[in-house]
């Protein structure tokens, strides 16, 4: 290849010396002719394209038929060439037509090789898939020399920004066209040897006061390399954009503690003499922290100061800090949105007064106008009904713009559960009127699965379920399920319109068959079905009832242990149901609260055997903390209690203790026992309490660990609710949900007021299903 270069050098000079030669010669002919006669140009050609198009070409140069022969031009036109990058070699020649009063203009052109592919050789740390995303090299057009050198040095720079200073990239040029071929095609070799990484040994800061070596280094990614840790966390690694990064990061937390004037220098990267490692180091310039001496507003007339000053967080004395004006003017932008003004803004203005070490900050307001909604346009719903989205949807056509309103409309089509992305964009139409854009993408709701799981409480479960969850796109719930264990058996149909004549109502109907034998004493089924209504109001609170039709009957299996009163018969009742549900979404919730308040009632005069009535309060509440992590509190309470002499049914009681009520505990074992037996018995009241943290460990969030404390118990006849008879526990677990299968939850919880014959540890989970 260093041959061809050679040939391809010596090309190029005696090209460049020929058309001196050729410049000078016209020069001297049209200077002797010039007095006589204009020579005009009759014919322009091209020889030796064979990629390039010599039609283009002509389009593109001075020189055309019919114009005045200019030497000049000739030479404009080569340059104009040279710099399409096409040639590596172009020469003029000129033939006199006639006598003389004519001249023909051939421009003889050696093309540029084609590049046929690109290769890169010798690259382990960074995959070849990154390095072509730094290659502009096009295969199937003309290489470019300098291009190429180019695309190399931008590879280099990238293994730099990797932390491998050590890196040299060589690019080689390999022909791949038969000798006699007229075109010449390319291949183009990036050889590369990585070297070493070269890690941060050392990070120092310079002129910091307010925050130690310490606490700086504690704000930054880029850390000193450290053996035991870097393996793992990556540290001592040096990124260009990551230290760009911890400058900001620098920044602003001084800019967050009233430091107003500070500055930040680019850090000093310095590399070893060997490049074996980096040191990197930071001038801090930090001046002195500023208060608040004066807040004002202006441009505003919807709100009054008072009105805005509520939204306000930043106070007079305190230190001046960025986030908070940033809340702040997120608060004042979002009432203004509720308002119709969605594109109102407000700018802060700081001015800082060295003398007295205060700032006065003031919010300049741009109202804007009010804005209306035109029309609603839906795009990618293919199934889905256009009114299954509408109604969920809560600003209407023609109606007044509500940024709260656009949020909960998103919540409410996120917890359909029936698209994999959703955007509701406006899109300005007029001063006054936006569209609402409201495009999603689909994903699969029918779901058929056949499989299996394990339960601490079930054992070996086998399931089968059919949910049509969008049925025929209308946004019904069609469910068919058949669970079968050694402790429970159960098969279930129910079906759910979620708003009648897209209206608050919704209706629901179920029948089922269950078996459960969680005490070994006895089994218990049931048999029967529900039909109710139910009603919203607003976006946060629902409103149903239904009634029960039900037989219950009990199968001894161990008449010694057997509790006294097991009374098989027939339940009919009404269930009344309230629930207010703000959780942002309702399959993995990271903020928001709900509460329910759930009765059944059951009476003889209703035609059944069994009298009862039994209540449940309740509540979760979800608070978002730092990078994914939850902090959740639950709550419950319940009474149930048998009306005039009728004992509560058996299977009507709470059984408290196991994985989805007091963990640490083995099912029922944190109520109430049979004190002659000690068979569980259940109560007639419970109290618990959840405090869960959840961290999440992998992409999208299925992938968590969960650290908990739990506290509560069940309560029998006569017993009284005592927060100091609440049996305790904590434990921590994984929790890991798989794509069309299920959750799979890993829990171990431990006694933390351990009694005689209580295990100290109890470990439960399950796959595949819920409980």
């Amino acid at each position: 290849m260093n041959m061809e270069r050679k040939t391809h050098q010596q090309r190029k000079g005696a090209s460049k010396l020929g058309t001196i030669f050729f410049l000078l010669w016209v020069f001297f002919v049209s200077h002797a002719t010039a007095a006589e006669k204009t020579i005009l140009v009759k014919q322009v050609e091209f020889q030796g394209t064979h990629q390039s198009d010599s039609v283009t070409l002509l389009s593109k140069i001075g020189t055309r038929a019919g114009s005045p022969f200019s030497p000049s031009q000739i030479a404009d036109d080569i340059r104009l060439l040279y710099s399409l990058g096409y040639f590596t070699q172009i020469e003029a020649r000129s033939e006199k037509i006639g006598e003389g009063e004519e001249m023909n203009v051939l421009f003889v052109v050696t093309e540029m090789p084609i590049l046929a592919e690109v290769v890169f050789e010798g690259n382990k740390t960074l995959d070849t898939e990154k390095l072509k995303g730094k290659v502009t090299l096009k295969t199937g057009f003309f290489m470019n020399e300098q291009a190429v050198k180019k695309n190399a040095k931008a590879i280099q720079q990238l293994y730099e920004e990797e932390g491998l200073h050590q890196a040299q990239v060589t690019p080689v040029f390999k022909t791949v066209s038969p000798d006699a071929a007229k075109i010449v095609f390319v291949k183009v070799v990036f050889v590369i040897q990585e070297g070493t990484r070269v890690y941060v040994k050392r990070v120092q800061f310079r002129g910091n006061h307010l925050l130690s070596q310490h606490q700086l280094e504690g704000l930054i990614e880029t850390k000193a390399y450290f053996a035991l840790t870097s393996w793992w966390n990556h540290s001592g690694r040096y990124q260009e954009a990551v230290l760009e990064q911890d400058a900001e990061r620098i920044r602003s937390y001084y800019l967050n503690h009233g430091y107003l004037q500070v500055q930040i220098d680019e850090p000093t990267v310095s590399l070893s003499q060997d490049k074996g490692w980096l040191g990197i180091e930071w001038i801090i310039k930090e001046g002195k922290p500023f208060t608040l001496g004066r807040i004002a507003y202006e441009g505003n007339k919807l709100f009054t100061v008072n009105d805005l000053a509520r939204e306000t967080g930043s106070r007079v004395g305190a230190v001046v800090s960025r986030d908070q004006i940033r809340q702040d003017i997120s608060n004042m932008i979002d009432r203004y949105g509720k308002k119709g003004h969605i594109f109102a803004n407000v700018i802060p203005q700081v001015i800082p007064n060295p003398n007295t070490q205060t700032a006065d900050l003031t919010f300049q307001v741009n109202e804007d106008e009010a804005i209306r909604v035109r029309e609603i346009h839906i795009t990618g719903n293919d199934k889905t009904r256009d009114n299954v989205i509408r109604r969920s949807i809560q600003i209407g056509e023609q109606k007044q713009f509500n940024t709260d309103l656009l949020r909960q409309s998103y919540r409410r089509l996120q917890n359909l559960d029936f698209f994999e992305a959703i955007q509701i964009v406006p899109k300005k139409v007029a001063s006054d009127l936006v569209d609402l854009e409201v495009s999603v993408k689909e994903k699969q709701t029918g779901t058929f699965n056949i499989g299996g799981g394990y339960s601490s409480v079930d054992n070996l479960v086998g399931t089968a379920d059919v949910t049509l969850s969008n049925f025929l796109g209308k946004g019904q719930i069609l469910k068919a399920k058949v669970d079968t264990g050694k402790k429970r058996r159960t098969y279930s149909l129910s079906f759910r319109e979620p708003a009648i004549f897209d209206g608050p109502l919704s209706a629901s109907a179920s029948v089922y068959n269950q078996t459960r034998s969680f005490v070994s004493s006895y089994d218990e089924k049931r048999v029967g079905g529900n039909i109710g209504l139910g009603r919203s109001f607003g976006n946060d609170v629902n409103v149903s009832g239904s009634i029960l039709i039900e037989s219950l009957d009990y199968k001894i299996t161990d008449p010694v242990n057997a509790p006294p009163l097991l009374q098989s018969g027939t339940t009919h009742g009404v269930e009344l149901f309230f629930s207010r549900d703000t959780r942002d979404f309702i399959f993995d919730p990271k903020t928001g609260h709900k509460i329910s308040l759930s009765g059944t009632y059951a009476g003889t005069f209703l035609g059944g055997d069994n009298n009862y009535y039994k209540a449940v309060l309740d509540t979760g509440q979800f608070f978002p903390l730092w990078i994914g992590h939850v902090l959740s509190l639950h709550g419950r309470m319940g009474y149930a209690h048998g009306i005039e002499e009728n004992d509560l049914p058996q299977g009507e009681r709470f059984f408290v203790g196991g994985i989805n009520t007091v963990r640490g505990f083995r099912y029922g074992k944190a109520g109430p026992f049979f004190p002659t037996t000690g068979e569980i018995k259940g109560g007639d009241k419970e109290l618990l309490f959840n405090v869960e943290y959840l961290v999440p460990l992998g992409a999208e969030n299925r992938f968590k660990a969960v650290f908990f404390y739990d506290r509560g118990a069940g309560f029998d006849n006569g017993q009284s609710v005592r927060w100091e008879e609440l049996r305790q526990s904590a434990g921590a677990g994984l929790r890991f949900t798989f794509p069309g299968i299920g959750p799979l939850r890993m829990e171990w919880g431990w006694n933390l007021d351990r009694q005689s014959g209580e295990a100290k540890v109890v470990s439960e989970f399950s796959i595949g299903t819920t409980f």
